[in-house]
C-alpha cells in the first residue's frame, strides 16, 4: 500500500479504495453500528454508574 501525504486537508491518502481493502461485510458493520452507537454508548454509561454507586456503598 503506497500512501502519501496530502497537503490540502493534512491527512495521508492511500492509493487503494477503503472498501476494497475491508470489504464489504466492515462497511455495513460500520453503518449498522452508527445507528445504535448513541444508544448503547448510553446504556453502558448508565450500568457504569449504577455499578460504581453500588460500589461506593458497599466499601464505605
Amino acid at each position: 500500500m503506497i500512501a502519501e501525504f496530502n497537503n490540502n486537508n493534512n491527512k495521508f491518502t492511500n492509493e487503494f479504495d477503503r472498501n476494497a481493502f475491508y470489504g464489504e461485510i466492515f462497511q455495513r458493520l460500520n453503518y449498522e453500528y452508527r445507528n445504535i452507537h448513541g444508544y448503547l454508548s448510553l446504556v453502558v454509561c448508565v450500568f457504569g454508574i449504577i455499578a460504581n454507586v453500588l460500589n461506593i456503598i458497599v466499601l464505605t
